[in-house]
């Protein structure tokens, strides 16, 4: 009989003192005892949070806690006391299931709080978002979000996060360096919807199926009929597709063609910079990005479409050849969903 694997979900957190192989080298005293002094640490805070330290790797450790909460407090106090004491220490923390064996966990829980953890800075707390969904509506706990990364040999993106308490380093988004890479993103601006949307599976699977296939769709028709409910609910069906995010253009309020640009380099957060006009700057992050643009209310400013249009095509490659594409009437009572003609060459 095979023997029974035992399974948990828990917390896994793991740690290591930054520089702690230089520093044996110049002065290894120094180093043992800084070594000593981060053990100790971990030690007692486990113990007051009720932490396991499953295994110790040299300088490192990876350990188990019942809740993310219970490690993200063992954490900060962690960091709090070495701080004191100039041990330079970085923590990642994830929520999932592991196997625990004697002296050792394995799954892919560990393998993705591993990743975290090459992305954080001494002196910081780093989360997934696994394990920041576990923390939501616990006011003793603040944190910042880092973005969205692609951990190596991990399948999802994650949204890593940063703890925010007073002693606990921040650290800039985009300084950070790991195991994998961080998403340039477009801001997250999606609204949140005011009413759910009912009865529109069937059009919406078109519009998905229409996206996917075509790097422009245009839907059109009558005010009223629910366009922009149905775009937000498209842009949030498909953002874990378009990992560079999804931006929300809202263009109701705009009366003339030249407004287009400025108001779409103010959704996008893009500066005016010497050497480059707001339009290519605007046209540069969007680039090659998996990115999706949900550009509402475009009729308001037709003028603007072409110019828009040529400079996403421009990006566009030439295996996207342009043609007219509409959806199935039933979108709205006098409606289509059009993919512009790409301009001739």
């Amino acid at each position: 009989m095979s023997k029974r694997l035992d399974r948990q979900i828990v917390a896994v957190m793991f740690t290591d003192i930054v520089g702690y192989t230089a520093l044996m080298q110049t002065d290894e005293g120094l180093g043992l005892d800084k070594r000593d002094r981060y053990m100790r640490a971990l030690e007692v805070r486990h113990e007051a949070f009720g932490g396991t330290i499953v295994k110790r790797m040299g300088d490192g450790t990876m350990s188990t806690f019942p809740s993310s909460l219970a490690a993200v407090l063992a954490a900060v106090a962690i960091q709090r006391e070495l701080a004191a004491q100039e041990v330079p220490v970085r923590i990642g923390i994830h929520v999932g299931e592991v196997i625990l064996e004697p002296g050792d966990m394995i799954g892919d829980a560990v393998n993705i709080a591993s990743r975290i953890e090459s992305f954080a800075v001494p002196g910081g707390v780093m989360l997934s978002d696994s394990a920041c969904d576990q923390l939501k509506n616990r006011s003793e706990v603040e944190v910042v979000s880092l973005g969205r990364f692609r951990l190596k040999n991990v399948g999802r993106p994650f949204e890593l996060y940063a703890v925010s308490a007073e002693g606990i380093v921040v650290p800039a988004p985009g300084a950070l360096e790991g195991k994998g890479g961080r998403f340039a993103s477009l801001p997250g601006n999606l609204p949140d919807p005011a009413t759910p949307l009912l009865g529109r599976s069937a059009d919406l699977a078109s519009l998905i199926e229409l996206v996917r296939e075509h790097p422009v769709v245009t839907i059109t028709g009558p005010g009223g009929v629910g366009k922009t409910r149905i775009v937000i609910e498209l842009g949030r069906l498909l953002a874990p597709e378009f990992l560079d995010g999804v931006a929300f253009i809202a263009l109701a309020d705009l009366t003339d063609a030249a407004e287009f640009l400025p108001a779409l380099a103010v959704a996008l957060d893009v500066k005016e910079a010497e050497g480059r006009t707001l339009g290519d700057g605007v046209f540069s992050l969007i680039g090659d990005k998996k990115a999706l643009l949900l550009l509402d209310n475009l009729e308001q400013i037709l003028l603007a479409a072409p110019e828009a249009y040529r400079r996403l095509w421009g990006r566009a490659g030439p295996n996207r050849p342009g043609r007219s594409w509409r959806v199935p009437p039933s979108l709205c009572s006098s409606s289509a969903a059009e993919r512009p003609r790409a301009p001739s060459s």
